[in-house]
């Protein structure tokens, strides 16, 4: 035979290293099929979640969104039904906020400032692992 034994041994390893990275890739493939069909199927729902929250970029969700096998429909209804909610929110705070005296919309961004600051908090405490998690 004449091969050494270390090279039998860095072979098998190589070979087992290969399985393993073809294992992971699979089981990517695998999740990323088990999301495609779940976004087929909640489509709608995700769409309006993800439309209706501010932290989730536009572009990103549209993207997600075409890359999955959503229909168009769904899209639409999701992207239409996800806005309208904050834009009625939106436009009705503004016109509470008008018709405020001027001593209480001065204290407009005061507020504002505490909710921002209460958020930053409670997203801290809990990347922490703080109360918020059990």
């Amino acid at each position: 035979d004449g091969v050494p034994p270390e090279m039998y041994r860095e072979f098998l390893q190589d070979i087992n290293n290969e399985l393993d990275r073809e294992n992971r890739m699979i089981q990517e493939l695998l999740s990323l099929a088990r999301m495609d069909r779940a976004a087929a199927r909640h489509g709608l729902a995700g769409v309006c979640l993800a439309r209706a929250m501010p932290c989730i970029p536009f572009g990103m969700a549209s993207l997600a969104c075409g890359l999955s096998g959503m229909g168009f429909g769904p899209y639409m209804a999701g992207t239409l039904a996800g806005k309208l909610v904050p834009t009625l929110a939106y436009a009705l705070l503004g016109e509470a906020a008008l018709s405020l005296s001027w001593q209480e919309q001065s204290l407009l961004p005061a507020g504002i400032a505490v909710l921002a600051a209460a958020f930053l908090l409670l997203t801290r405490v809990r990347r922490k692992g703080g109360p918020s998690e059990e």
